[in-house]
């Protein structure tokens, strides 16, 4: 026995069994097809059945429950609306028997790749029927953009980025806030923004809670600026409105604080005093700062030392 269970494919036979539902089936169902996908001997086969398939089952769908509970944890809207469709459960199985849990390099923490490859297999699902229902192509694009941050790792490095920056600048604002003037709004790479044709916040709320879902997305269209928290796998999201992500867009490291209002004030309220215009365009910076969206470069006069 020792020499069947020490071969490697002995031992990916039973990885699968504990895994992948499906491969149950097959040994049940037709062990020679078993033994030849495996490339098993009768003995091996015999092995594994003996052991009792039940217990592989039964471990197989702690596993799966497992792995919906986690995909649910990063993906919590998208699969409340799901759960309400009576066919969730074979679409789940589906998933799980296209994608068996495994490593891979690109993505390396689990759940976030589950979740990218969770993304892809209910966008091609819906894309394949006309019941997917109104709903479902928003909340999958508002859960799609926050796991392609989550997994990204130079989003991962720009929030912290992003954070330790911000601390530099509240020792240097603390000595001398003459310089907000001179001060480069930058936005980094842990954002993005994102248009959707419906009220998203209103919608994922309303899913969320258990809610009734009217019959069509309800408007208006909203652009969401989403963000990677940093030294965390979690994201922020606010609602820009037309003018607040004309001025985040030039948020480049490339115009200071008085250009931004200088050009706002031209495009956008050329009516208004200066004095009110730099009020309000410092709020709003100081505001997305302050969640860690946006930094400042500080000019190299100012101190810059690391806060007592």
């Amino acid at each position: 026995m020792t020499s069947t269970i020490d071969t490697p494919a002995f031992q990916r036979a039973i990885a699968e069994l504990s895994v992948i539902p499906a491969a149950i089936e097959l040994l049940r169902d037709d062990p020679e097809a078993f033994r030849a996908r495996y490339e098993l001997d009768a003995a091996q086969v015999q092995a594994l059945v003996d052991a009792g398939l039940e217990r592989f089952l039964e471990f197989a769908e702690d596993l799966l429950y497992k792995r919906l509970t986690l995909i649910q944890k990063f993906s919590p809207a998208l699969i409340e609306l799901l759960m309400r469709r009576d066919d969730f459960g074979p679409l789940f199985r589906e998933f799980a028997r296209l994608h068996p849990s495994r490593n891979v390099a690109e993505v390396p923490h689990k759940v976030v790749r589950d979740c990218q490859w969770f993304h892809a297999h209910v966008g091609a699902w819906a894309e394949a029927r006309d019941d997917a229902g109104p709903h479902l192509a928003p909340v999958l694009a508002f859960e799609r953009v926050q796991g392609e941050l989550l997994a990204d790792e130079q989003a991962a490095a720009s929030a912290r980025a992003c954070a330790e920056r911000n601390l530099r600048l509240a020792h240097a604002l603390g000595a001398d806030e003459g310089i907000v003037p001179a001060l480069r709004p930058v936005l980094g790479q842990h954002h993005r923004f994102v248009t959707f044709p419906c009220d998203i916040v209103d919608l994922v709320r309303r899913v969320t809670e258990k809610l009734e879902l009217p019959e069509q997305p309800a408007p208006p269209p909203t652009t969401l600026m989403v963000a990677r928290e940093p030294g965390r796998r979690s994201i922020r999201y606010i609602r820009v409105n037309e003018r607040t992500r004309w001025l985040l867009e030039r948020c480049d490291g490339e115009r200071n604080v008085a250009e931004l209002v200088r050009d706002f004030r031209q495009t956008w309220s050329p009516q208004l005093p200066d004095a009110a215009v730099f009020d309000g365009v410092w709020r709003l910076l100081s505001g997305v700062r302050a969640m860690d969206m946006l930094s400042f470069e500080i000019p190299p006069a100012a101190p810059v030392g690391a806060p007592n």
